[in-house]
């Protein structure tokens, strides 16, 4: 006899109809549908997105959506920046920027061309080229790690007063 191939998430999805309908029976006069319906849908939507069985999703280089296996909507398969994309595009569906970028180290200026070597150029004016954008670079780098220096001293002055006697 063939078993049938059920889906991975089915057996959650049957937990989780039972899940609602005990707690209803069990805590619908003591806390209400006003509190039941939030919790039952809360605790659906972070199934959804963090335990889920799927797909990753993201976009390869080919264009094509990435098969391999993720856990969650939210999360991604661990291939290169597949998670790193993810949020950046969680992020920008909510208008916003993702505020890791802050600390993301950039290696190369997001506005900078492809290719900054040409052919047939000098090498004085090559060499006077990239000193003029060298301190934008710096300047970047600078921030990053003033804010990188003052997170750390936070956190060790925060370690040290969890550490003192009460």
């Amino acid at each position: 006899m063939a078993r049938t191939k059920r889906h991975p998430n089915i057996n959650f999805l049957v937990s989780y109809a039972v899940f609602v309908l005990v707690t209803y029976a069990l805590l619908r006069e003591r806390f209400g549908l006003i509190f039941l319906v939030p919790a039952w849908i809360f605790l659906l939507l972070t199934w959804a997105g963090f335990f889920m069985s799927t797909a990753c999703g993201c976009e390869t280089l080919r264009g094509h959506p990435c098969t391999k296996p993720a856990r969650g909507k939210l999360g991604s398969c661990g291939t290169g920046s597949h998670g790193q994309k993810k949020r950046d595009a969680m992020w920008a569906s909510a208008g916003l920027r993702n505020p890791g970028m802050l600390f993301r180290v950039m290696w190369v200026r997001q506005d900078a061309p492809l290719s900054t070597r040409r052919v047939g150029r000098s090498s004085a004016r090559a060499a006077a080229d990239s000193s003029a954008a060298e301190p934008a670079a710096s300047t970047k780098r600078g921030a990053y790690d003033l804010s990188m220096w003052f997170l750390t001293a936070v956190s060790a002055i925060a370690a040290v007063v969890a550490l003192l006697p009460k």
